[in-house]
This record gives structure tokens, sequence and C-alpha cells, in this order.
């Protein structure tokens, strides 16, 4: 005796709709998923609810509906297994695009703590350039008051023409530390030059990295759009 055919009903299709509903409720990607379960058993239990009709006036014609009816579950089960596969690689994929993001932000991050570094350091240095520089004024001041003091003192005796000389040997030394001076400013000077080259060249970094972001949010919002339309 033939084994009779199990009948598949609307109600029975909408329980195995909750079912996998309930199965895919843990994250937005998910929520997708379940949208287009419900929709594609939706589709089912329309398509099954004419041939049920057909079963009611003849139970000939009602096995014939009932096979085709079974037939059409398995081919749409196969659709949304088929479907739960491309989801979760999108999934898959949805996720290493984050891990992307979360790693260029932190390098972004880590940049920006470098720029501020430099920033604070170019502050430092202009700070003791200028400092540099009035002691530097001062000196010459001094300098040029004594060397006013030198040539009134050169119309005096001996005495005062040593103690000029001995003047002089002064203002040679101060000419010494004022070039010393000169060149440590000098030194400053490039080094501040270094630090803003480097500090632009940290933001041409991070305009690229955050360029990076802004194509990484544009590919995730065309994973979403795509997976509307699939679902």
């Amino acid at each position: 005796m033939a084994r009779k055919k199990r009948k598949v009903t609307e109600r029975y299709l909408d329980t195995k709709s909750k079912l996998l509903v309930q199965e895919k409720s843990t994250t937005t990607l998910e929520n997708a998923t379940q949208i287009a379960i419900e929709n594609h058993l939706q589709n089912a239990a329309i398509a099954i609810k004419p041939l049920e009709q057909i079963n009611n006036s003849s139970s000939e014609k009602s096995k014939d509906s009932a096979t085709v009816s079974l037939e059409t579950y398995h081919s749409l089960q196969q659709q949304l297994e088929k479907k739960e596969r491309q989801l979760e690689k999108i999934q898959e994929q949805a996720k290493e695009q984050e891990e992307t993001l979360n790693s260029l932000q932190k390098k972004v991050d880590k940049k920006d703590k470098q720029i501020k570094e430099l920033q604070e350091q170019t502050e430092e240095q202009t700070k003791i350039h200028q400092t540099l520089q009035k002691k530097v004024e001062k000196r010459d001041k001094q300098i040029a008051e004594k060397i006013d003091d030198y040539k009134a003192l050169e119309k005096q005796n001996e005495k005062k023409d040593r103690e000029i000389l001995e003047l002089q040997a002064q203002i040679t030394e101060q000419s010494k530390l004022t070039q010393t001076l000169q060149l440590r400013s000098r030194d400053q000077n490039q080094k501040i030059t270094f630090l803003q080259d480097r500090a632009n060249q940290q933001t041409k970094t991070n305009q690229t990295l955050q360029q990076q972001l802004e194509t990484r949010k544009n590919e995730i919002e065309r994973l979403k759009a795509q997976l509307e339309k699939t679902s």
C-alpha cells in the first residue's frame, strides 16, 4: 500500500516560518534574513492556498495539489537555504570590513597622537628660539653700548687704552657667544622646519586614511543596499 503523502498546509508553513524567524533574531543582518524567509514563506502560502481550494472540490486533485505543494515547499526551502548561505557570506564580509575599519581608526588615532606630540614639540622649540633671540638682541644692545663707551675712552690716557683693549677682548668673547647663539638659533630653525614638514606629512596621511574610511563606509552602504534588494 502506497504511503500517504503529507499535506502541506498554510498553517504548517506559518509554523515553519515562525521557527525560522526565531532562529534568525540575533543581529541586524540576521533580521534581514528573517524578512527574506518570511517573504518566501508567505509567497509559498499564497501559491498553496488555491491548490487547497481545489483539494476541497476533488479528492484526486487534492492529492496532486498536495504533491505539487510539497515540491514547491522543497524548492522554496532550497532557495531559502541558498539565501541563508549568501547572507552568511555577506555577514562575514561585513564583519571583515568592520574589523578593517576599526584597525584603520586605531591607526588614525595613533597618527593624531603623533601629530599632537609634534605640535607640542614645535611650540616648545619656538619658545626656546624666541628666548634665545631675546638674549641675542640684549647682547647686541650691550655690545653697542660698550662700543660707544670704548670710543669715548680712546681719548683718554694709556691706562684707559689698556682698559679699552681689555674691553675689546670681552667684545670678542661676546661676539663668539653671539655666533654660537646664532648657530643654535639656525639649528633650532632647521629642527622646527623638519617638524613642520613631518606634521604636514602626517596631515596628508590622516587625510588619506579618512578617504579610505569613507570608501569603506560607502562599501558597507552598498552591501546593505544589495542585501535589501536580495530580501
